[in-house]
């Protein structure tokens, strides 16, 4: 399996095979390219070894796998964009209107926009948004531009290594984990 998932990563490189706008970094995106699917694969594979040693039952086994692997799954997906190294665009010159956004490129993913305050600090885009006069809110709080998180597609393959890397840290935990059960079982 873990050869199939190597195989496909290599046939379809992640950065160059995302249409425009993609979002290349959800799971469907990211977990199944490159070097981060063969490692969720063999991690997959080890959690369901450790359960087998650990329960000595098949159906138990199957249980503890299952909602084992879609913890690391969540978890997973709560941290993925840890990984990302974004870029920042601004505007300035009190241009913060929505038509004042900076433009995002077809080959990056918008990950997040904010207000940009004179001092260089960023403010949520729903600051303001129910006061009356949206525009004197802002001039009060020192907004003078936006503040636009993008992800190029061009990090993408940095991205997959530093989380590949990642996961074989847990990989690592989780065999020495699966060393341990082995050993208690042949008691």
């Amino acid at each position: 399996m873990s050869t199939g998932l190597a195989l496909r990563g290599m046939w379809s490189p992640p950065a160059d095979h995302w249409a425009a706008n993609a979002d290349c970094t959800s799971t469907e995106g990211f977990d199944t390219t490159g070097p981060t699917a063969v490692v969720m694969g063999l991690l997959g594979l080890l959690i369901g070894a450790t359960a087998g040693l650990l329960a000595k039952r098949t159906l138990p086994a199957m249980v503890i796998t299952l909602f084992g692997v879609l913890a690391v799954q969540q978890t997973w997906a709560s941290v993925r964009m840890e990984f990302a190294d974004t870029v920042v665009k601004t505007t300035s010159g009190g241009a913060f209107t929505s038509d004042d956004l900076p433009e995002v490129p077809s080959s990056a993913l918008e990950v997040d926009h904010s207000y940009l305050t004179a001092d260089g600090s960023l403010l949520g885009w729903s600051t303001c948004s129910d006061a009356t006069d949206a525009d004197a809110c802002l001039g009060e709080r020192g907004v003078v531009g936006w503040a636009v998180e993008i992800f190029p597609h061009s990090h993408l393959t940095g991205m997959q290594w530093s989380a590949a890397a990642a996961l074989c840290a847990v990989l690592a935990l989780t065999a020495a984990v699966t060393v341990f059960a082995g050993r208690r079982a042949l008691r």
